[in-house]
């Protein structure tokens, strides 16, 4: 991936730059950040709080068991090969699109999830349009996802976005150049934020 200046060390370090605060549509501050391990009991209560028509949708039909080892898994990561943006609302976790890169860092999917009860505020939007610029800041050239087709909301979105879609049984496969695509965010390059 184009940019990295940490390609030698082992673990690379916490990506400050990724940190930007937004605003949803009843004004509310929101911080989007990559996530930390320290996370994991704000990810807790996150997926506690969601309801099985979100987790239905986020993994497929598939409901996982919530434990310590797949918290774990989801907020220790390599920043290298995956991100994790997650919507902090007043000191909790309201939401997480993940990005997570092939070996080569040419292609990645992206999956995200949203609290319900911010669903509807214009927040799964601003957090996709981030990830894809921070796809394409981390030189990823394809990003796809997958989708259940009753989850109309996600559809619509992807298509908006520009990606193309095909069926595959009862999931959408989507994929969009980010070469060739418009810019999603306003604010580039990246700037770190000092104060948050």
């Amino acid at each position: 991936p184009k940019g990295n200046p940490y390609q030698h060390l082992v673990i690379s370090p916490y990506p400050e730059k990724y940190v930007k605060l937004i605003h949803i549509q009843d004004y509310r501050p929101v911080l989007l950040r990559p996530i930390r391990p320290e996370d994991e009991p704000m990810e807790a209560a996150m997926f506690a709080g969601l309801s099985d028509q979100s987790v239905c949708l986020r993994f497929l039909g598939y409901r996982p068991r919530v434990t310590h080892d797949f918290l774990s898994r989801l907020t220790h990561i390599d920043y290298d090969r995956e991100m994790a943006i997650i919507a902090e609302i007043q000191d909790a976790d309201s939401g997480v699109v993940r990005i997570i890169a092939d070996c080569w860092g040419d292609k990645a999917e992206f999956a995200i999830i949203v609290a319900d009860k911010f669903q509807g505020q214009s927040l799964g939007s601003r957090m996709v349009d981030y990830s894809l610029e921070v796809a394409r800041d981390k030189g990823i050239r394809i990003i796809h996802a997958f989708t259940l087709r009753d989850n109309t909301c996600m559809i619509q979105m992807l298509k908006n976005r520009g990606f193309s879609l095909s069926l595959d049984e009862d999931a959408f496969c989507a994929e969009l150049d980010l070469e060739h695509a418009m810019p999603f965010a306003t604010q580039l390059p990246f700037q770190p934020m000092t104060n948050y």
